[in-house]
């Protein structure tokens, strides 16, 4: 395994997944690619320019001619990103209601991100200030409580933002060391907002999956007593049984029950485990 490959683990946020997954990779039981790894760090935690640097150091790696070609997309617009930032003249900085177009301008970085983070905010648009309305804003930012940008994408009227690469969007589908009954937090949450684990199966590679899907499906603590492997269970059968009778959707579900109604899908690389379940 490339060492290079193993300093992808570093942009995980949780613990417990970096540890797991670095202990697999040594026991050669999990592979990584080079794609797999772009869409680790793309999606993973730290700042676009650290992100930036690992990108650089794998452009020195054998790569497929499309992967390269995402990649320098990256830097490129990452570049971009940093050179607004650092005062590059004619951009302007809006915060604010940008879908109502009530916003206002600062024309640095810093008393933007100044503003954004005392409205307890946290994004801000770069706009081109040679254009006018919506062609002017170029691109979303996305800071951290320390002002850090953690994300940069692409502004479109007809999204609002999008991102301006497929690689991130990629389906990997990690060995996950949770299961039903755990307790889990969002990592970085320093309130410890606990889960209950009730689905830690990861799907199989399909033509629609992308990186939404490497998560696993938890409900609130408070209704934990649901996430046990007997409740699980009734749980999907009773799904079994309401879509052999031709009704999918839980909004078609006059009495759902707690899992239907409570539950909610979180990133795996952002799942720290708390509790294990003890049966």
């Amino acid at each position: 395994m490339n060492e290079l490959y193993y300093g992808s683990l570093s942009f995980i946020p949780s613990e417990t997944m970096r540890k797991y997954i670095a202990g697999k990779l040594s026991e050669n039981e999990f592979e990584l690619s080079a794609e797999d790894v772009i869409s680790i760090v793309c999606n993973g935690g730290g700042d676009i320019f650290a992100k930036r640097d690992y990108y650089k150091k794998l452009l020195e790696t054998e790569l497929s001619e499309n992967t390269r070609s995402e990649l320098l997309k990256m830097i490129s617009w990452i570049d971009m990103t940093e050179s607004c930032i650092k005062g590059s003249k004619g951009y302007s900085f809006a915060c604010g209601d940008i879908w109502d177009n009530r916003i206002v301008l600062f024309n640095s970085f810093r008393k933007a991100a100044k503003y954004t983070l005392r409205h307890k905010k946290n994004d801000i648009v770069i706009c081109d200030m040679s254009l006018t309305g919506e062609e002017r804003f170029i691109s979303l930012l996305e800071i951290d409580e320390k002002s850090r940008v953690i994300y940069s994408g692409k502004f479109v009227r007809e999204a609002h933002f999008t991102d301006h690469v497929s690689l991130k969007n990629r389906y990997v589908k990690f060995p996950v060391p949770f299961k039903t009954g755990d307790t889990v937090y969002y990592a970085g949450d320093r309130r410890r907002e606990l889960f209950s684990v009730i689905n830690a199966h990861q799907p199989e590679p399909w033509e629609m999956a992308d990186f939404m899907d490497s998560s696993i499906m938890v409900i609130p603590y408070r209704y934990h007593e649901y996430a046990t492997p007997e409740n699980v269970r009734a749980h999907y059968e009773r799904n079994m049984r309401r879509k052999a009778e031709g009704k999918l959707f839980y909004d078609d579900d006059p009495l759902p029950d707690v899992i239907s109604r409570e539950h909610d899908h979180m990133s795996v690389i952002y799942t720290e485990l708390y509790k294990e379940y003890e049966g």
